[in-house]
């Protein structure tokens, strides 16, 4: 007995597992691949459900990315090669089939498990990746508040002295002011503002005291 494939419409099959369960990204990506060669190098194994129609046992995700390769281009992505079950082979394609579904399933669960030793092996460097980034944020959030404070320090303050002098230069009239701006020799233009001539006699008292 010689296994062989056989063509077998596109529209003829179907699958009980959900097309979503694959990306269509990669389905997309077989189905060109399909188109250019005109067939798939893994072909799906298929029975028989009634004289025409099938279904999937195995290859679920060969037969959608056919599909696809159909709906792109119907001409060339009618048939697919497929292994049927039949009488005379069914017993030996069931036990290729669960073979090679135990191995996936051993080797997911390998590549699973070393994903995870992976991660658990680089935690102490993520830890100290995090401990120095916190760090830094740290460092920078004191450079902060150092140019902040000094910054602040660097602002002048009006005493209590600046304030007083000014309100008792505001009681005083313009020409009060010019007499006591010349008793100290402090040039007053007779041409500028009461307001004017207050800051600089407070200029003046502050730069002495």
């Amino acid at each position: 007995m010689k296994l062989t494939t056989s063509l077998v419409a596109v529209k003829k099959i179907s699958s009980n597992v959900p097309r979503s369960q694959f990306a269509e990204n990669d389905l997309n990506r077989l189905a060109e691949l399909i188109l250019q060669v005109e067939g798939i190098i893994n072909p799906p194994v298929i029975r028989r459900k009634s004289l025409d129609s099938y279904e999937v046992v195995a290859g679920d995700f060969e037969y959608y990315a056919a599909a696809r390769a159909r709906e792109i281009d119907p001409r060339k992505g009618e048939m697919i090669a497929a292994f049927i079950f039949e009488a005379e082979n069914e017993e030996v394609l069931k036990q290729q089939v669960e073979l090679l579904r135990n191995r996936d399933s051993e080797e997911s669960s390998t590549k699973q498990a070393n994903i995870l030793v992976e991660q658990f092996e680089n935690l102490p460097q993520q830890v100290e990746n995090l401990t120095t980034m916190l760090t830094q944020v740290a460092e920078s959030v004191k450079q902060i508040q150092e140019i902040v404070f000094n910054q602040s320090e660097a602002k002048p303050v009006q005493s209590s002295t600046t304030v007083t002098q000014q309100k008792d230069y505001k009681r005083k009239t313009k020409a009060q002011l010019i007499a006591i701006a010349s008793e100290r020799n402090i040039k007053i233009g007779l041409e500028m503002k009461k307001d004017e001539m207050i800051a600089v006699l407070v200029k003046s008292d502050a730069s002495q005291s």
